[in-house]
């Protein structure tokens, strides 16, 4: 489950109206109750089928679960709709906008004139943008946005 940016940067919170801001955290927590709501319903699907390979399956715990599991998936959906969608990348957070994982993204950059030091910053601002979830992968693979080869007139 992906944590929502105040998480990661409380002091976010401060450039948001109040209300907007209770509204989104009432929405966050309708998403992870969603969310945990769903995992049940995906374990209780595991059960079914191993239930139902059996020789002698229970049909009765069966339909019991089957139940069950029809509830949970009726309050995901009632608690994604209140919340205005599945995960809380997708609610609106003044002009930002959400890249759908898995997106593929040719970055580039040219640096010209750029002597060791400034070659070294720029690499710096880079590593600490990616590491901080602003560009790229949020995690260690962050440094992935890096093109693989960086030229510098001064030929490094």
């Amino acid at each position: 489950m992906r944590s929502h940016p105040f998480q990661r940067q409380p002091e976010l919170a401060a450039f948001m109206d109040e209300k907007e801001y209770e509204s989104f955290l009432e929405k966050d927590a309708k998403r992870v109750a969603a969310n945990v709501a769903e995992d049940k319903a995906e374990s209780l699907d595991r059960k079914i089928r191993t239930e139902q390979k059996l020789q002698e399956p229970d049909n009765e715990r069966i339909e019991k679960w089957k139940d069950e599991q029809k509830g949970l998936k009726e309050k995901v959906e009632a608690l994604r709709k209140e919340a205005g969608g599945e995960v809380n990348i997708q609610q609106l957070l003044g002009g930002w906008e959400a890249i759908p994982a898995g997106t593929e993204m040719d970055h580039r950059m040219r640096l010209r004139g750029a002597n060791e030091t400034e070659l070294a910053w720029a690499f710096f601002a880079l590593h600490r943008l990616a590491r901080e979830g602003r560009i790229g992968a949020h995690e260690s693979a962050g440094e992935r946005v890096f093109p693989r080869r960086i030229c510098a007139s001064s030929g490094r």
